[in-house]
């Protein structure tokens, strides 16, 4: 014997199924203090580096960013390609020392 659920019923099931699948971010850690000279980078920024497009200009910056729970730097090769990142919190002119 075959018993045919009932439109509600299967919205009442599927509502039921999907209420604990809500998806949380994680806290961010506080962004990280700049030296003295740096340039923050600008709000709203994309999740990734693959979504911009950036000019081929060649004039390096050192940028900042959270490694866990050390800073750390990495020369990129114009501003607008570090601050594609969303983990860059600014940088300075120049490569990294």
């Amino acid at each position: 014997m075959t018993r045919i659920l009932s439109t509600s019923a299967i919205a009442t099931l599927l509502t039921a199924l999907f209420v604990g699948c809500t998806t949380q971010q994680s806290p961010q850690p506080p962004p990280l203090p700049l030296p003295d000279g740096s340039t923050l980078c600008p709000q709203p920024r994309t999740e990734s580096a693959d979504h911009v497009i950036c000019p081929m200009n060649y004039q390096p910056v050192c940028a900042l960013y959270r490694q866990g729970i050390r800073k750390a730097r990495t020369t990129y090769g114009n501003a607008c390609g570090a601050c594609a990142e969303s983990q860059i919190t600014g940088y300075t002119e120049g490569v990294c020392p």
